[in-house]
């Protein structure tokens, strides 16, 4: 573009010299006209055939004297220039002087005009040195552009690697601090579970048949009063104690019934509301119960226990009695513990009668029985 642009301005200063030149040209002298010749006065007929006659005459003669060549010797003629008059040689002399200054002019225009085409030529020369020279500092700062670039892009790869490993160093010294704390966290929860445990209070439970109280058979329900003892043997306070005491028709019932214990059953009327007894070590509570079962439930165990009996092929086992039994639950509070804990017994309704197993179902009442632990261990938590 820019080369372009000098050329058109080359070319724009070519065409003004040239116009300059062609004003600068003298114009040629214009030669006056030659001086009229005297003429003289045309002759008359008679004259003229005179003039014409003697010049017949004079021709002829010359002929007789003139030499004739041959074939073989010709006569060269050689044709002189008419002698030219003085103002013939007056104007081809102004003519040769315009000629001069104007060959004169037409040399130093053309000098001029040889000036100007070196000045650009000298000019064009100058401005490719120019623009070669930058061209190559422009080539060597693009080389040095891409030079600086590329280390830039080299350090920053660098900066990038080193940071990622910075951040996985910090990431392995974060997992090790985690780790660290998460086993001082276990470390501390170990020592606070141990510490709660040596410390903690454990409650103890004891079913007893109350003194006068009867195993009461009747149309529609089995009818018994029954006394649960509570007692800390721990070394801290238990509070929110809540116990409470579920009548079953067999100990399959009983037994299902203390494996699955869970948070449901705890009394939300009570535990949740804060409500409860408080127990300081080697203190105890106890309080009555009142437990009814409808009969036919406890006639229907009977029925189902005798089937399963036949059905194993234990026929010496089968029999129309069958044991009623209780389920005694204590929910309580330790210092420190954010969790309710329990203590469950479960104890079997047995006929003390020689030969008895327990009981068919007949109305009635019954003084001779008495509540013993099963096989079915009880939970403490």
């Amino acid at each position: 573009m820019r080369l372009a642009l000098v050329s058109a301005a080359m070319l724009l200063a070519s065409a003004a010299a040239n116009a300059l030149a062609q004003k600068l040209v003298s114009p040629a002298e214009v030669t006056p006209p030659p001086p009229a010749i005297s003429q003289p006065p045309s002759p008359s007929g008679a004259e003229r055939e005179q003039l014409y006659q003697g010049e017949g005459r004079k021709a002829g003669q010359k002929r007789g004297t003139e030499p004739r060549g041959t074939e073989d010797q010709p006569i060269i003629a050689k044709i002189l220039p008419a002698e030219k008059t003085a103002a013939e040689r007056e104007q081809e002399e102004r003519d040769r002087r315009a000629k001069v200054a104007a060959d004169l002019w037409n040399l130093r225009l053309t000098t001029a005009l040889i000036g100007v085409g070196t000045l650009q030529f000298l000019a064009l020369v100058g401005q490719a040195i120019v623009f070669g020279i930058q061209a190559r500092r422009l080539r060597d700062s693009i080389d040095l552009t891409r030079t600086i670039a590329d280390r830039q892009e080299r350090d920053t790869r660098d900066s990038i690697t080193e940071a990622a490993r910075a951040a996985s160093a910090m990431r392995d010294a974060a997992d090790a601090a985690n780790a660290h704390a998460r086993a001082a966290e276990e470390g501390n929860k170990i020592n606070r579970e141990a510490l709660v445990t040596s410390n903690r209070p454990w409650i103890a439970l004891e079913i007893t048949i109350p003194e006068d109280s009867l195993l009461m058979f009747t149309d529609t329900h089995i009818e018994l009063s029954v006394k649960l003892t509570a007692k800390n043997m721990g070394r801290s306070p238990a509070t929110r104690i809540n116990p409470i005491v579920w009548f079953y028709p067999d100990m399959t019932e009983a037994a299902r019934t203390v494996t699955q214990i869970g948070i449901p059953d705890i009394p939300a009327d009570k535990y949740l509301a804060g409500h409860g007894r408080m127990l300081f070590p080697e203190k105890e509570f106890s309080h009555e119960f009142f437990l009814r079962l409808p009969i036919d439930t406890f006639k229907n165990s009977i029925k189902t226990l005798n089937e399963n009996l036949a059905k194993d092929q234990i026929l010496l086992c089968i029999q129309d009695e069958g044991r009623p039994a209780v389920v005694a639950i204590a929910w309580y509070s330790i210092p420190g513990g954010g969790l309710a804990r329990y203590t469950a017994i479960v104890g079997e309704i047995v006929n003390t009668l020689p030969e008895r197993y327990g009981f068919t179902g007949t109305k009635g009442a019954f003084t001779n029985f008495e509540i013993v632990e099963s096989f079915v261990s009880g939970r403490a938590t």
